[in-house]
């Protein structure tokens, strides 16, 4: 994934025996150092996660303020039991649905505009000079008005290609997901009469799905990280066209391409999950610094994203821009010729005019 350099202990340019262990330290991890602008996009990032979420949030917390005087839940002593729970979920408004859909549909307009602007400045060939313009290192890593005017420019060009590519990502998706509890549904009614444990019923199927069905979102993920770059760098407008070419690179890259990325993903959603899996464990608490122990994880939880997010896609510049993908590079943007084919094939088989 080019989070490794290619030269750990290469000599210098200056003909030096090598390098010395700071530059060497970082020049080997070049996808995760920062560079000119990456402040202002981390900013960005967080403000599309933060302003997205913020009709769901409203509409959360008067309902918690409402259901919060309720005597059935404030008269829980400790952790609040699973069928409290459940029913503090039915209790909720009606109107937290559409809250959430117009959080969804926000930070999918967003995060495909930020996504692209932010790909189009790492992909610029000064990107990968550290301080650029003979700026001072510590520059490197501040805010930038260029990342501003670069998202507005390139976001907005590329949000019908990105939009086609999420459509393809939701079907492939759920075919997937369709197939997966299809196999684990019938592995349930064959294991029943056949005698099973309830422990692997119960527990070894169900765990199994989830974590299945886990790796397959982190690598649908991954394909489409891998699409959008893709889109964005060449400029691509051929949907299946790219898709296929994202594949072949997952194939002839499957450390750097595909299983760096994948585990990537997986930690975030690891991290996210155990956030919650902690919170649902803790008792009520009262305002103090514990109370705000959770809120902090949140964001720090946030943040974690958004450096990720910015190291997949510098990574993946720097390896797409690197000459063990050149072959890949040179990969054409046209059609593939289906609708081409299908009027061949029924050109040939249409009956011909009748005889005299």
């Amino acid at each position: 994934m080019a989070l490794t350099g290619e030269h750990p202990s290469a000599p210098g340019a200056d003909g030096a025996p090598g390098v010395d262990r700071a530059d060497r330290a970082e020049r080997s991890l070049p996808a995760l150092r920062f560079v000119r602008g990456s402040w202002t996009l981390l900013g960005l990032r967080l403000a599309v996660l933060l302003l997205s979420s913020l009709p769901t949030l409203i509409v959360a917390f008067a309902e918690g303020a409402r259901l919060g005087r309720t005597p059935y839940f404030t008269d829980v002593v400790g952790r609040l039991p699973m069928a409290h729970l459940l029913r503090l979920f039915g209790s909720l408004s009606p109107m937290l649905l559409p809250a959430i859909a117009i959080s969804v549909l926000l930070f999918v307009l967003a995060d495909q505009i930020v996504t692209a602007g932010a790909i189009a400045w790492l992909a610029r060939p000064e990107a990968d000079d550290r301080a650029g313009d003979g700026a001072p290192a510590d520059a490197a890593a501040g805010p930038s008005p260029g990342v501003i005017r670069a998202v507005a420019e390139h976001g907005p060009c590329h949000l019908l290609p990105l939009l086609r590519l999420l459509l393809l990502a939701i079907v492939v998706t759920t075919i997937g997901a369709l197939a997966m509890s299809a196999v684990f549904s019938a592995l349930e009614r064959h294991g029943d009469p056949a005698g099973w444990s309830g422990r692997t019923l119960v527990l070894v199927l169900p765990l199994s799905k989830a974590l299945l069905t886990s790796l397959w979102l982190a690598l649908i993920g991954t394909w489409v990280y891998w699409c959008r770059l893709l889109t964005v760098v060449d400029r691509r407008r051929r949907l299946r066209r790219t898709a296929l070419l994202a594949l072949q690179l997952l194939w002839r890259q499957p450390l750097r391409a595909l299983l760096c990325w994948t585990g990537v993903l997986l930690l975030i959603a690891a991290a996210s999950a155990a956030i919650l899996f902690g919170w649902r464990q803790q008792g009520p608490l009262s305002p103090g610094g514990a109370f705000w122990l959770w809120p902090l994880a949140w964001m720090f939880a946030l943040g974690l994203k958004c450096y990720a997010w910015h190291a997949l896609l510098r990574a993946g510049v720097l390896l797409w821009r690197s000459p063990r993908v050149a072959e890949l590079q040179r990969g054409e943007d046209a059609p593939l010729g289906v609708g081409e084919a299908l009027g061949r094939a029924l050109r040939r088989f249409r009956p011909g005019p009748p005889g005299p």
